[in-house]
């Protein structure tokens, strides 16, 4: 019986024991792990996978497989599960390969440099506690300032994104399910994302109210009307969508004019379309123009009372237009165009 358990063992036993490392350390290395990520928990579990039978083109092949299989429980996109896969299954195999330079006297001290890459691995798609605790402190402190006196968010817990190298918390709004955002910790600058979609929820309606007008006025026009921010938003405290206040005129949109290059056929389009959007009861204060070309738009035409220079630095692009007349007069270009 022990000599049959034995053969047994000597068969499955280090696969199977090779497929568990692989599954914790994989397990440890999914942004879902939180702070596991930032401990070496694949490189051991692929040191004590080398100390195993099994030759390495099988743990290589497991721990690849580990990686892929919990990447996509994690609902992971494909590229993202290959490169999950690709990082267990390099850890493993670099392991595996610094294990057997260990077993070796005259190469042994080549071993570390193996075994030090499948820890770089893990530094780099895991992260490391010294950011972690770091992230924690300061998303912790953004938190209280933000949303302590709300019960209106579920906060995630810190996770890892290696794509941006940035510690990451979702916060999602209980009352309303569009609402929902990452609060990302680079350094000591925390960006909320939370904050800035439900901003943009708030000025949907309005958005696509500008949009119908222009649209009605000018069927064939070729324009896009995005958000841009809420003047003072937010005010220490997050104003939530279901809160439904009006805000309209503290709301900035632009209208990205792409296929408009000439300065004189983009000044006029704008004047018509500040007039379509005047004669609806928009306040085109709040209205910024863009056009120059799809991508690139060097040109802005904006109503501003600033001197033109302050216009110049704020909108820090190729051509500025400062409108302080409702009328296009054959003066307008020459005294208002700004050259960098």
């Amino acid at each position: 019986m022990k000599e049959k358990l034995k053969s047994l063992y000597n068969t499955l036993g280090g696969p199977v024991i090779c497929a568990l490392l692989g599954f914790i350390g994989a397990a440890c290395i999914v942004p879902s792990a939180g702070m596991l990520t930032a401990l070496p928990v694949l490189p051991l579990c692929g040191i004590l996978a080398g100390l195993l039978a099994p030759k390495r083109s099988i743990k290589t092949a497991f721990f690849a497989v580990c990686g892929m299989l919990i990447s996509a429980g994690y609902a992971a996109d494909v590229p993202n599960i290959l490169i999950y896969g690709v990082i267990c299954g390099a850890t493993a195999f670099l392991c595996d390969y610094g294990i057997s330079l260990v077993k070796k006297e005259k190469v042994r001290f080549w071993a570390v440099f193996p075994l030090g890459a499948a820890v770089a691995l893990q530094l780099v798609f895991g992260g490391n506690l010294v950011a972690y605790f770091n992230a924690a402190d300061v998303s912790e402190s953004y938190i209280e300032n933000h949303y302590k006196d709300s019960e209106n968010e579920e906060i995630g817990k810190l996770e890892y994104d290696f794509l941006t190298r940035t510690w990451q918390r979702e916060i999602a709004s209980k009352s309303y399910g569009d609402a929902k955002g990452l609060l990302t910790v680079c350094d000591k600058v925390v960006f909320d994302g939370y904050a800035k979609k439900t901003e943009y929820l708030l000025m949907a309606e309005q958005r696509a109210h500008i949009a119908g007008i222009l649209r009605k006025a000018f069927p064939d026009g070729s324009f896009t009307v995005v958000s841009e921010r809420i003047n003072g938003y937010p005010e220490g405290t997050v104003t939530y969508p279901a809160d439904m206040s009006d805000r309209n005129e503290d709301m900035i949109f632009s209208v990205y004019l792409g296929a408009l290059t000439n300065p004189e056929g983009f000044l006029k389009t704008c004047s018509e379309y500040r007039k379509a959007l005047k004669n609806a009861g928009i306040d085109t204060d709040k209205i910024i123009f863009r056009g120059g070309g799809w991508g690139l738009y060097p040109m802005q035409e904006v109503y501003t009372d600033m001197p033109f220079c302050q216009a110049k630095i704020k909108y820090n692009c190729g051509n500025v237009f400062d409108r302080r007349q409702d009328n296009l007069d054959k003066h307008f270009i020459k005294d208002n165009f700004l050259y960098n």
